[in-house]
């Protein structure tokens, strides 16, 4: 199978790249959760919390952090970190891909995976 690289941005105060290899598996397998596509959905223009995601899609906390960690590791969710008034913080994720491709080649799927610019990410 083919792999593809994509790209990580991280951190509300320091954004990094940190180019990543993603399996196409990874990518079919991610894309085939439920979870995963509403939350992509989600956040596609808007930055929103676990805690928002988990409302708005009807399931646990735990459910939406461990989704957003495997889409986090796979490069297309993005985490910041926000400074509310009175010194608390929050953690926000936003979606990193514009597409994502999936083609039936003769060696297997191969995935292309277009990811946005960063600064176009809108945070909440």
């Amino acid at each position: 199978m083919t792999e593809t690289t994509a790209s990580r941005y991280a951190g509300a105060t320091q954004d990094t790249t940190d180019d990543t290899t993603v399996s196409p598996g990874t990518v079919i397998a991610l894309l085939s959760d439920e979870y995963a596509r509403a939350f992509l959905g989600a956040i596609r223009t808007e930055a929103k919390s676990a805690r928002e995601l988990a409302e708005e899609c009807d399931t646990s906390r735990s459910t939406a952090y461990r989704r957003l960690d495997r889409l986090q590791e796979a490069g297309l969710v993005a985490e910041h970190l926000e400074c509310e008034p009175g010194g608390h913080h929050r953690r926000t994720f936003t979606a990193t891909v514009e597409s994502i491709g999936v083609e039936l080649g003769e060696s297997g799927f191969e995935t292309e995976v277009e990811v946005r610019d960063p600064s176009s990410s809108t945070r909440g």
